[in-house]
């Protein structure tokens, strides 16, 4: 919950709102920055108690008259199992609340300032564009992308100063492989290198783990599975494979 009261006290004057566009932006922020499928009136009453804020009176009442579709008008919201979301019009007018997320300017300028880092021209044109996709929201381009960069970092980390020991391990197999060119990486699966490269000592446990995970993040959001991906998630990837990962591959 700590995403969404951070982002709504960043609305000036939250308290003096209209009740209705109160909610509306609960269930916004719920949506946007948790990784929530829907949204119930408790939930909206936990926000408000959280912020220390009398609640809206009529908080499911107006959640269910709101999804209701009337004669020529479409719903606020739209009700599941789940709860509810706000209809694609009702969330672009209750976007327009929130001024920006500081966590992810914070993303943004740590990229940014990643930028001129970066080992070659590629590799800085690829970050900027992950960067553009992450400021405009496309969170799940700005992941794949991210994650790209990230091996493409560590195939050359592993080629530029470890490839006689991942050789050492290759040579050891049924098939023996041999790495000579960086193109000779895509004959190899991309968790095969991740596991290969701790086997033969190239980095250890932890950072072995950081990238299962990072690559297990990436299969799950570049198919349409359904897995939803919010703002800070799509920042929590970021951080963990620029900040952390990435910097320590140049």
């Amino acid at each position: 919950m700590e995403n969404s009261l951070q982002a709504i006290r960043e609305i000036e004057g939250f308290g003096d709102l209209k009740g209705t566009t109160q909610v509306d932006a609960i269930v916004f922020a719920c949506l946007e920055f948790e990784s929530s499928v829907g949204v119930k009136p408790a939930q909206v009453r936990e926000v408000y108690d959280a912020l220390n804020l009398v609640a809206y009176s009529r908080i499911a009442q107006y959640l269910s008259e709101a999804s209701k579709v009337g004669r020529g008008k479409k719903p606020r919201f739209l009700k599941s199992s789940e709860g509810y979301r706000l209809e694609a019009g009702a969330r672009a007018d209750a976007s327009k609340l929130f001024p920006g997320r500081a966590t992810k300017k914070a993303v943004q300028k740590h990229l940014e300032d990643h930028l001129s880092k970066m080992p070659s021209l590629e590799a800085r044109n690829y970050l900027a564009e992950a960067l553009g996709c992450f400021t405009h929201d496309y969170y799940r381009a700005a992941i794949v992308m991210t994650w790209c960069l990230a091996y493409d970092l560590l195939r050359s980390f592993v080629f530029t100063k470890h490839v006689a020991l991942v050789n050492k391990r290759l040579s050891g197999r049924k098939v023996p492989q041999t790495i000579t060119t960086l193109e000779d990486f895509e004959a190899i699966g991309e968790r095969d290198l991740i596991d290969t490269a701790k086997a033969a000592g190239v980095f250890g446990k932890e950072f072995h783990k950081t990238l299962v995970q990072l690559l297990d993040d990436r299969n799950s959001y570049a198919h349409p599975s359904g897995k939803p991906i919010t703002a800070s998630i799509a920042e929590a990837y970021i951080e963990k494979a620029v900040l952390q990962m990435i910097s320590k591959l140049k």
